[in-house]
């Protein structure tokens, strides 16, 4: 990414040279980020050291967890080589809001020999670049459970005024990636608590859990329960779940009871060996429909139609 600037365009008298506003098409990039922000700071002898008792989380972070393991090792990193990277934040009033580094910030606060963080104050930053570095930060060094991507996702996606298509350019993910992801939205809630409880991270192995349980709901329980009580191995999931996905396939009798509408462009007959199928085409999917009969059954029914 080109260092055109992450921010909208300051005022000279706000003491750091103006930066212009990126293009709602670009990918954000975090350490292209970092990198700017804290060579203009320094660049410019602004790198405060606010008392940590002063500054707070932002509300609208995207995490909502944060695992004590890790931060415990991030205490420990820095009680021996100190805050190397500064937090990010903006004013508000006589505190701070963090925008960057809250890890960081927690960490801090559990060491009592620091008093005050290294931050770089800005107060220009917009909220769809504060979201996509919360993303990006969050990801990179420790990652969010798959609701709290579907949750931000859906902001971002919001903030790009409701393009789908712009926030996966945005968030630097293919359509499908971000289709699949904010289907965890409208997932059940057996899908959703086990996606909140970092079981399972993959979000294309929680859209084929899914995908069971539409299918079969009391099978997909079944496989649910087993990853909650660790019957089955991080690893497998999601080659049980597809294993499981096409043995369910034609099992459901109440599926034949659904009514479905499909507007097709055309519709065709295909010989596939000894079956036939019914083929019917719209400009964004295919559907294959096997009949129960041959080519020769086929044509004495409809003579038979004709003939009546």
């Amino acid at each position: 990414m080109s260092k055109k600037g992450f921010f909208a365009a300051r005022k000279p008298e706000q003491g750091i040279a103006a930066t212009s506003t990126v293009t709602i098409e670009e990918r954000f990039d975090l350490e292209d980020f970092e990198r700017q922000v804290v060579e203009e700071a320094r660049a410019n002898n602004e790198i405060r050291h606010i008392t940590k008792d002063l500054i707070d989380p932002d509300p609208n972070q995207p995490r909502s967890e944060f695992d004590q393991d890790a931060m415990n090792e991030l205490r420990s990193s820095i009680e021996q080589n100190g805050l190397i990277q500064p937090i990010v934040v903006r004013q508000t009033g006589d505190r701070y809001q963090i925008i960057a580094g809250e890890r960081r910030w927690r960490a801090c606060l559990l060491i009592d020999g620091i008093s005050r963080v290294d931050a770089v104050i800005r107060n220009d930053v917009d909220p769809l670049t504060i979201l996509l570095l919360q993303i990006a930060e969050n990801n990179h060094r420790q990652s969010m459970t798959p609701m709290d991507i579907a949750r931000a996702y859906q902001r971002v996606k919001e903030l790009t005024g409701g393009s789908q298509k712009k926030a996966a350019t945005r968030l630097g993910v293919s359509e499908s990636q971000m289709s699949i992801t904010l289907g965890l939205l409208k997932s059940p809630d057996l899908i959703q608590e086990l996606a909140k409880g970092g079981k399972i991270r993959d979000i294309t192995t929680l859209n084929m859990v899914n995908r069971l349980h539409e299918q079969n709901p009391a099978e997909a329980k079944r496989v649910v329960d087993a990853i909650i009580e660790g019957r089955i191995e991080p690893g497998s999931v999601r080659k049980q779940v597809n294993t499981t996905l096409q043995k369910s396939k034609g099992k459901i009798e109440h599926a034949q009871e659904k009514t479905h509408h499909i507007k097709a462009d055309t519709i065709e007959f295909v010989q596939n060996g000894e079956s036939l199928q019914l083929r019917f085409t719209s400009r964004k999917a295919s559907y294959d429909v096997e009949l129960p009969m041959d080519s020769n059954e086929l044509l004495s029914m409809l003579n038979n139609l004709v003939e009546k």
